[in-house]
């Protein structure tokens, strides 16, 4: 097994192709290929996104881990617990033949969510920033961009959550994070997984729209947006 491991890790980091002198592993493309269709599919709702976005985050993770992006392997590791949570929650309802339909907060959700980010958002920045004075042993290195990094890692955090319960909201803060995080990662000399996330903003943007369709066409909504 010990021998298996290995060589899959080995082979992940071999070259896949090369593009403008940048080289994409295959653990990258892996990661990126199925982490798009996942949100495609996620926003056409259907429910195999969330096996897609395991097998995304895993392969990201072990990017993470590698290049010494911390702060990213550990969103990843929250992303795996919610995209098993996400395909429990939408497998549940199927079984018993309840429909999930995509909603809105309500304004008390909205305002708890918003102070939810906001504390986590603060806590997240002063431990990122101080990680290497924290845990020097396993951080040796500063973080780096952690005023930026640490708000991308919280709204992911509350996107991917709130996507789960098909909040419509979920979309928009996909989108605030689909802007930040291509200039993050191109920094970072992740250029393909970049790229991915430019492409996740048109996603977002599809999602967005879809879902606002599937709202307005079900007579049962009375909420507000």
């Amino acid at each position: 097994m010990s021998s298996f491991l290995q060589s899959f890790f080995h082979v992940g980091f071999f070259p896949a192709f090369s593009v403008l002198n940048y080289t994409v592993s295959y653990f990258e493309l892996i990661s990126t290929l199925t982490g798009l269709l996942a949100v495609f599919l996620n926003a056409r709702g259907k429910i195999i996104n969330w096996f897609l976005g395991i097998i995304s985050v895993v392969t990201a993770a072990i990017l993470f881990y590698n290049a010494q992006l911390y702060a990213d392997l550990f969103l990843q590791i929250y992303f795996v617990a919610t995209n098993i949570y996400g395909w429990y929650l939408w497998r549940k309802n199927r079984i018993e033949n309840i429909v999930l339909d995509v909603v809105y907060l309500t304004k008390i959700e909205r305002r708890n969510w918003l102070m939810g980010i906001s504390v986590a958002y603060l806590v997240l920045v002063l431990f990122i920033s101080n990680v290497h004075i924290l845990l020097p042993h396993y951080f040796p290195i500063p973080a780096a961009y952690p005023i930026v990094d640490s708000f991308i890692w919280v709204v992911s955090m509350a996107g991917n959550a709130l996507s789960a319960k098909k909040k419509i909201e979920s979309w928009y803060l996909w989108i605030l994070v689909d802007m930040l995080a291509p200039i993050v990662y191109y920094m970072k000399d992740l250029k393909f997984i970049g790229l991915e996330y430019l492409i996740f903003l048109v996603i977002a943007a599809y999602g967005l729209v879809e879902w606002r369709k599937m709202f307005k066409v079900n007579p049962l909504n009375k909420q507000l947006s």
